[in-house]
């Protein structure tokens, strides 16, 4: 079964193959039924034959001429605003050089109207004070924290007891095993349950652009936010203070010091956010762009969402840009390359069709002796029907006279048979026709 990347890369020979043959017999070669095949075509902007074409061709009858296929745009992106589909209009690119795109912003790539419609969409982006339907990620993460903070309470001694009798010995409430991934949110108790809404929030706001965000598996927290076709990895994290500590406990003996750190990390009630984005193979010659959004004194991360996703639609559209030319260089590649493998097919068959010719240059000097031996051989067989027929002229046996004659007739059919001159001309022929 092919998919749809497999289509794009070979969309030109797709366009002329349903150009060229009926829709049943193209979807049947890629185990799709016609309709899909249509589908698919579509979203690749290929112009496909109206209804009626082929019956017309094989009624003899003149159908509509072939079109060119024409540049593929960018498809179009949708967003989900209280509840309504709006449709994101992108500017069509396919005419601009690849030195205009790469000094393209993101948001240009947006018609002037869906821009205008985004942005509304942003400032309109609110933080609820108070939420009591947390979204399904969030309730695996404060179970999943609910349980490391029982498990670590647990089984304080479990990295120095864990290859030991006494670990199987020991009768534990809560049984022990590694972390589960869940949201990477790191923050203070005081600050939970706001760091908690914020994820929510943006979790929602996300799934309502119709992206995704998941959790992959494994023991290490992590989060991917699919936003626009494009993936950023996500955290939350209370930024840390340092606090200036004395050197040295007062209630240490003068005898035995220890050295203590200068300072110690506080949490600073300051939360902060940070994306990298997640570049694939048409966009991994970019360098992965980073943002980082914190509390402030005038705007706190709750009243920034709105920001965010315009920052984050803005390196959305330029990584869309990036694969649009990487598609558009490889599509040149592959076109150059077809071009040269052409070339090189044409030069093979010129130089099988010399080595052909002289092959039959060859071998026609080979039969120039042939031709001598058939030549004569073919004057003796007439000079031999010419005795035969003088000698006929004085037979008188009536039965032996026709019996030489049907020999007669035998030696004239063998005789225009062995005529070499109609061979000799074809070969030459042919040689002149190379």
């Amino acid at each position: 079964m092919y998919n749809e990347d497999e289509f794009l890369k070979e969309r030109e020979k797709l366009f002329n193959e349903v150009w060229n043959e009926p829709m049943t017999t193209v979807a049947k070669r890629y185990g799709l039924s016609d309709n899909g095949l249509r589908k698919r075509c579509i979203k690749l902007e290929i112009p496909l034959p109206p209804v009626g074409h082929w019956a017309k061709l094989h009624a003899g009858k003149e159908s509509v001429p072939k079109p060119k296929l024409p540049p593929m745009k960018i498809i179009k992106q949708t967003i989900n605003a209280e509840e309504k589909k709006h449709v994101i209009e992108i500017e069509d690119i396919s005419e601009k050089t690849n030195s205009e795109l790469e000094s393209m912003d993101g948001m240009e790539l947006l018609t002037p109207e869906s821009k205008d419609k985004f942005i509304q969409w942003c400032e309109k982006i609110q933080v609820p004070k108070k939420n009591d339907n947390y979204n399904k990620l969030i309730i695996e993460y404060q179970k999943e924290i609910e349980y490391r903070k029982a498990r670590d309470e647990e089984h304080k001694f479990h990295d120095i007891f864990k290859y030991t009798d006494l670990f199987w010995t020991i009768q534990h409430k809560v049984s022990y095993r590694d972390n589960i991934a869940v949201l990477p949110i790191s923050v203070s108790e005081k600050q939970i349950n706001r760091a908690l809404r914020i994820t929510d929030t943006l979790i929602n706001l996300v799934n309502e652009l119709d992206g995704k965000v998941f959790v992959n598996r494994g023991d290490k927290d992590n989060a991917t936010f699919m936003l626009f076709n494009h993936g950023f990895s996500f955290s939350i994290n209370e930024i840390m203070i340092k606090r200036r500590t004395k050197l040295l406990s007062s209630k240490e003996n003068t005898l035995h010091t220890e050295f203590k750190p200068m300072y110690e990390k506080l949490y600073s009630g300051l939360l902060e956010i940070d994306f990298t984005e997640i570049l694939d193979n048409r966009t991994r010659e970019r360098e992965a762009k980073r943002l980082h959004f914190q509390d402030s004194e005038n705007e706190p991360l709750e009243k920034q969402l709105g920001k965010i996703f315009i920052s984050l639609f803005r390196i959305s559209n330029e990584a869309t840009i990036a694969r649009y030319i990487s598609e558009r260089e490889l599509e040149k590649r592959r076109k150059e390359e077809q071009r040269l493998r052409e070339i090189e097919a044409e030069k093979l068959r010129e130089q099988q069709r010399i080595e052909a010719k002289n092959q039959r240059r060859i071998k026609f000097h080979q039969n120039i002796d042939r031709h001598i031996e058939e030549w004569f051989k073919y004057q003796d067989l007439k000079k031999y029907i010419n005795d035969l027929n003088e000698l006929l002229q004085t037979m008188v046996d009536p039965e032996s006279k026709e019996i030489i004659e049907e020999y007669l007739l035998l030696l004239k059919e063998k005789t225009d048979k062995a005529n070499p001159i109609n061979n000799i001309i074809s070969e030459i022929k042919s040689l002149k026709d190379d």
